[in-house]
């Protein structure tokens, strides 16, 4: 087994380590993770890297550690080639401890006696490779680690630069989020019973999920389509239609922003009244295993609503929206 270092945001900690977990029990579901703040290690059989560079929005940074001891000089006794070879270029990060000079003086030590070691050269601006070290409370770990741009190229799908726009529409990055609690794979029928103007089917889709969204305003699920055309939405449809008569009768995940607020029509409909028919038939439909990833105002107890309709509750998450607002992300299995 072994293990990876992992730099999440901080933003909402919660959230970040939920998404991390979320992917890399993808991966290896025996794999474990234990968190230091932002600074996660993870021990795992098989290598999550790349599903965590491709798909966490709330990560910044992982990679392999490829070396770890009691100090500094024991962490760097690795052979050269496992860390970097003569012809590339290197930088070396401290992640602790928090005192800046401190930090600079390990960084600039370190740097130095891989460089003399390996005879590759330094590269603050554009390495090759990026070296981490983290310092434990009883040793110092080395890691060959990656900068993720997942967050970057998620925000550059955001709501506002989608053909269609509506102000009810998750971000791309928290749809990105939803999508990976919900441990969506590219062989997933995802549905959407409240998809508005596709945010979520949308990220659902670029994952290469089949995607079935379904909205009672016209002009929304118009919307929804032309959102879908420019992300490849190759495997997905738009219904105009009643999620309290679903028109489908198989799905592996469930993944919804349920309508709340002044922007978004219920029709007259209680949000959690909408919440509880939408999934009273769901849960009669699924087969054993569905997911469920449902993010709703917190006063529509949607954690309460999927407990007494028999689903189990493995996550909760509550995001502050503003002063009045506070939203809980719930995951499901049935």
């Amino acid at each position: 087994m072994d293990s990876y270092l992992t730099v999440v945001s901080g933003e909402n900690l919660s959230l970040s380590q939920a998404e991390l977990e979320s992917l890399v029990k993808m991966v290896d579901s025996s794999a474990r993770v234990k968190w230091r703040g932002t600074i996660g290690i993870v021990d795992a059989s098989r290598d999550p890297c790349d599903i965590i560079l491709r798909r966490a929005v709330l990560v910044k940074e992982c990679g392999r550690i490829v070396a770890d001891g009691q100090t500094i000089d024991d962490s760097l006794r690795v052979e050269p080639e496992d860390v970097v070879s003569s012809n590339e270029t290197f930088c070396v990060r401290c992640l602790a401890p928090s005192d800046y000079e401190q930090k600079k003086r390990m960084e600039t030590d370190a740097g130095a006696r891989v460089e003399k070691w390996t005879g590759a050269r330094v590269s603050l601006k554009s390495p090759d490779v990026r070296l981490v070290l983290f310092k434990l409370e009883d040793r110092t770990v080395l890691c060959k680690s990656v900068v993720s741009d997942a967050r970057l190229r998620a925000i550059a799908r955001g709501s506002r630069r989608k053909p269609f726009f509506h102000p009810s529409m998750m971000n791309a990055p928290l749809a990105g989020v939803l999508c990976n609690l919900a441990q969506i794979t590219s062989n997933d029928v995802v549905l959407d019973p409240f998809c508005g103007g596709g945010g979520i089917v949308c990220e659902a889709a670029i994952i290469g999920a089949t995607t079935v969204g379904i909205d009672l305003n016209w002009k929304l699920v118009q919307g929804a389509v032309s959102n879908l055309e420019q992300f490849g939405g190759n495997n997905s449809c738009v219904v105009l239609g009643d999620a309290r008569s679903l028109p489908i009768d198989h799905f592996d995940c469930v993944v919804s922003d349920p309508p709340y607020g002044r922007v978004s029509s219920t029709r007259g409909a209680q949000s959690v009244d909408l919440v509880r028919s939408m999934l009273n038939q769901a849960v009669e439909m699924a087969s054993s295993g569905a997911r469920f990833c449902i993010c709703g105002a917190r006063e529509m107890n949607v954690s309460q609503v999927m407990n007494e309709l028999g689903l189990d509750v493995v996550r909760s998450v509550s995001i502050r929206v503003h002063r009045s607002l506070t939203r809980d992300i719930v995951v499901a299995r049935h």
